[in-house]
């Protein structure tokens, strides 16, 4: 079976998306988790600053690591990002706290809406913030 050529290029930024993705979901994990059971702060709340602080390692994985993006207007490029991710927070919110409340157990509910948003994310991030100019 043949690898189509345009998967063949974009494999390894994928690869590199992942585990950036992959550490930022411990991030993002482990720090609901955390605030939640251990400081009692309530779910949504706990949702909201867990993604915050993966969103902000994200952004600059994403640029050096994942995309080698070494573009020097670092303000334009995060403003694309927040539009992006900014709505990936709310999107992310929206399906953790959506299936929490439909009683999935809050740490499913958030690795599901990790795992949706990340599809989105990858596409937008390759196509839009991080977008190699010709």
């Amino acid at each position: 079976m043949k690898i189509p050529v345009r998967l063949r290029r974009h494999a390894p930024q994928m690869i590199k998306f992942c585990v950036t993705g992959g550490i930022a979901a411990v991030i993002d994990l482990g720090t609901s988790t955390l605030l939640h059971e251990r400081y009692a702060v309530s779910v949504p709340v706990s949702y909201i600053c867990s993604t915050l602080l993966a969103v902000l390692f994200v952004f600059f994985m994403n640029k050096r690591f994942t995309f080698g993006n070494r573009e020097t207007d670092t303000g334009k490029q995060l403003s694309k990002f927040l539009l992006v991710y900014g709505g990936a927070i709310i999107l992310n919110f929206a399906i953790s706290t959506g299936l929490f409340s439909l009683g999935v157990e809050y740490r499913i509910a958030k690795m599901i809406a990790i795992g949706i948003g990340a599809v989105i994310n990858y596409i937008l991030s390759h196509s839009f913030v991080f977008k190699k100019k010709v």
